[in-house]
């Protein structure tokens, strides 16, 4: 029945209510977030670098069809998140906004570590690969014994 009426089921991430404290918030930072990794492979397959906060924007009726979140709803969750530090904000033709993801990945393992305790394994970080240098051409024939 629900496929006859068009609409397609609004799905979050749970563990963000807790990180935000509100539904309404997890709901538009999952929507974000999905929206976020489409910004982020159009950038890749165009060659382009991101240093920095990756900007995007999508329109309020975009998230509300996406979302079911009215105007006032997505501006209170988008003040909500700013002021944990999660959304960074730019204001131009369109308000765009950024992810910090550095700032969510820490509260994400921060409630994680409340619930679960000594049960989480530390976060296993890849060591710094060490890649050998080679010598120059001139050196390398200096110490063939060839004349340089």
């Amino acid at each position: 029945m629900l496929d006859v009426l068009g609409q397609a089921p609004v799905m979050f991430h749970r563990a963000y209510v807790g990180v935000t404290g509100s539904i309404n918030a997890a709901l538009w930072l999952s929507y974000a977030m999905g929206r976020r990794a489409q910004a982020l492979t159009t950038t890749q397959e165009s060659g382009t670098t991101v240093n920095g906060p990756l900007w995007f924007s999508f329109s309020r009726e975009e998230c509300e069809d996406g979302t079911g979140l009215s105007r006032h709803q997505q501006e209170t969750a988008r003040r909500d998140l700013r002021q944990i530090g999660i959304v960074l904000e730019q204001r131009k033709l369109t308000t765009e906004v950024a992810i910090n993801t550095r700032k969510l990945g820490q509260l994400l393992m921060d409630q994680s570590r409340s619930q679960w305790g000594d049960r989480i394994a530390p976060l296993a970080v890849p060591a710094a690969k060490v890649v050998p240098t080679l010598p120059q051409p001139a050196a390398r024939a200096a110490s063939a014994g060839a004349p340089t």
